[in-house]
């Protein structure tokens, strides 16, 4: 019996767990700082507009986005923050005004998650959005032409 106790503890403890890379991205709470850090930085900020249980945004987060920042070089390449559509958390727009994850989201007319949006300092769109995970084996290809092309577009005078 206390096995079966000890047993159905661990199963509970695994299943209340947040995946560790759910961990690694840091959620936005202030856009406009985030900006601003990246602009001192030279890079792009990259948006990741998800939801929770989304399977494709749990994808993109495992396979591309965490390995990405856990690059050592990820910070002279980008900035990363998560967005949930369906937060109502609160957040600080690049404008400075207050909003939410989901209020955000919907000005900005992200419907399909996982969506990336690569950003300047004033929330300017540097690079077109990355929107879903439908060819999964391309993902990473398209990720990095969407970074080249950010990167690019902020160092022009």
């Amino acid at each position: 019996m206390r096995h079966l106790a000890k047993l159905l503890l661990a199963i509970l403890a695994c299943a209340l767990a947040v995946p560790a890379s759910a961990q690694a991205i840091t959620r936005a709470a202030d856009l406009r700082a985030e900006a601003h850090a990246a602009q001192d930085a030279g890079v792009p900020l990259v948006i990741f507009f998800s939801e929770q249980h989304c399977p494709y945004c749990e994808r993109a987060r495992r396979d591309h986005l965490v390995p990405l920042t856990a690059d050592p070089t990820a910070g002279a390449r980008l900035k990363l923050v998560e967005v949930d559509i369906r937060s109502d958390a609160p957040l600080e727009s690049f404008s400075g005004t207050r909003t939410t994850h989901s209020a955000f989201a919907a000005a900005n007319r992200v419907k399909w998650v996982p969506t990336l949006m690569f950003a300047g300092a004033n929330g300017n769109a540097l690079a077109e959005p990355l929107i879903g995970l439908t060819v999964p084996d391309l993902y990473q290809g398209l990720l990095e032409r969407r970074l080249e092309q950010a990167t690019e577009k902020l160092r022009r005078p």
